[in-house]
């Protein structure tokens, strides 16, 4: 955790009443998106900034989102978000700090439509991102699959990297019979192995640490 505050965003909020305009601003440590929609934020701030950002959230105003490196992007999370708060207690602050969440609509509808997002899809969460695309699809599969399905996705540039802060995102344009069609064609073809014997398929438990890759 050490520098964490060096991997922080931003996001900033102006808000004009009449003719005073004021700017609002919350510190991210999680955030998803592509191009100006946003899919997925994790920030925290004073209770006022986190009402204010949270009721503009809800009325699909525009937000500047500020990346750890500096630049900076125009972010509107879109109709029906979902908003979450809690509190974050922080030893050496008198108050606790408001902690808020926001899930676009099309992240909540993650695996339908021929769409899903995946927080994060490293060559050290492949296991993780192929476990999430196979439990959200439904999928009859094997993890040993991971690497061949996930590089034929990107060969056949069904699944490509969007923008992340504290993450790795990518978004999978495909649907559960598109990845049907993909493993049926790699086991024909003797590409993947299938499992000997009849039975459960063991997938490895991922914890919610591995999920957020906090070291």
């Amino acid at each position: 955790m050490e520098n964490a505050h060096l991997r922080l965003g931003r996001l900033e909020y102006d808000r004009n009443v009449g003719k005073r305009q004021t700017k609002t601003w919350l510190h991210i440590d999680r955030f998803i998106g592509d191009k100006e929609q946003g899919y997925f934020l994790s920030a925290f701030g004073r209770d006022a900034e986190v009402g204010t950002i949270t009721a503009a959230v809800h009325e699909t105003h525009e937000f500047d989102l500020v990346f750890p490196d500096g630049s900076r992007s125009k972010v509107c999370f879109g109709p029906k978000p979902a908003c979450f708060k809690g509190m974050l207690k922080v030893p050496e602050l008198a108050r606790p700090v408001r902690h808020l969440l926001v899930a676009s609509a099309t992240l909540l509808a993650n695996g339908t439509a021929g769409t899903t997002i995946l927080m994060n899809c490293a060559e050290d969460t492949i296991d993780l991102a192929w476990s999430t695309l196979v439990g959200l699809l439904g999928l009859p599969a094997d993890p040993r699959w991971a690497k061949y399905i996930l590089n034929q996705l990107e060969q056949d540039q069904r699944l490509r990297a969007i923008s992340g802060i504290g993450c790795q995102p990518v978004i999978v344009q495909a649907s559960r019979e598109d990845l049907m069609e993909c493993c049926g064609k790699a086991l024909t073809g003797g590409k993947l192995p299938f499992p000997k014997k009849n039975g459960p398929v063991l997938w490895p438990r991922f914890t919610l640490a591995q999920a957020l890759r906090i070291a």
